[in-house]
């Protein structure tokens, strides 16, 4: 049996382990599909399942697909890298690297060359809109072409989606940037920040913003930091009345205080002033 488990078939049955199965319309709306998508990897999750009871009813799919404990782990074992899988794993590396080896890539990604390629001009078009652009130079490689800030507003993002997915992301994904996102010498302290932080901001703690701080920090400070002392936001903007001027409308009065004094004293104090420039 041949089977083409992609990201999202995992992130589906999270989805429906999330809501017991009893709401596909929550589905739809979060992973941008239609019911005829659902249905039919509904059906491709369920393939995955020995010894399993043929139906083609959705409901009965969907029990079934739930009853299984190990269920995760087969689509795991069976999962592919598909074509946005590509796109996204070339966008992350070369925002970090600020240039491909086609070669070396295509013999880690197991496609051709021409195939890579195809997928650049996805991977051109998504990052233009940071101003960005991606060159080839024939003899020499593909290289990345925009301003540092740029390059950190967009590698911010691509690591935010990172940290969001990365449990339903090929095995590939965690071999090759797991050590770079997940330090063990700041994520203990940027974590306990990053709580202060939600907690004095009065964050909502749901939509992922834990994710969004870390990815903030890990692009503008963490990764390949040329911050000036001048340049870095608690030194920048060292009185409340400066800082003010800049976050006044961003976060609410009776806060601003308490996130003046976190940004004097943590790790995300150091980032550049420009993180929040977006």
């Amino acid at each position: 049996m041949t089977l083409s488990i992609n990201t999202k078939h995992l992130r589906l049955f999270k989805l429906l382990e999330f809501t017991k199965g009893e709401n596909l319309e929550f589905c739809e709306l979060f992973l941008d599909m239609n019911r005829a998508n659902i249905c039919s990897y509904l059906k491709e999750i369920q393939k995955v399942i020995p010894n399993r009871k043929s139906t083609t009813k959705t409901d009965e799919i969907i029990k079934t697909i739930l009853s299984q404990n190990a269920c995760s782990f087969n689509l795991k074992k069976e999962q592919i890298i598909s074509k946005d899988d590509r796109i996204f794993f070339l966008t992350l590396h070369i925002l970090l690297k600020s240039s491909l080896n086609l070669q070396l890539l295509s013999d880690t990604l197991g496609v051709s060359r021409r195939t890579l390629n195809d997928d650049l001009v996805a991977v051109k078009k998504n990052i233009e809109i940071y101003s960005l652009d991606v060159i080839s130079i024939p003899g020499k490689g593909v290289f990345l072409e925009g301003s540092f800030i740029d390059i950190k507003r967009a590698l911010c993002t691509y690591i935010y989606k990172y940290l969001v997915e990365e449990n339903y992301l090929p095995n590939l994904f965690h071999q090759s940037f797991s050590s770079i996102f997940h330090d063990s010498e700041i994520d203990d302290v940027l974590q306990k920040q990053i709580e202060k932080f939600i907690s004095i901001a009065n964050c909502d703690s749901f939509f992922y913003n834990r994710e969004l701080l870390k990815s903030f920090y890990i692009s503008f400070k963490f990764l390949d930091d040329d911050t000036t002392f001048e340049n870095q936001i608690k030194n920048n903007l060292n009185t409340l009345d400066d800082f003010k001027i800049y976050f006044g409308n961003i976060f609410n009065t009776n806060s601003l205080n308490g996130i003046f004094n976190f940004f004097q004293t943590s790790l995300l104090g150091e980032s550049h002033l420009k993180m929040f420039a977006f």
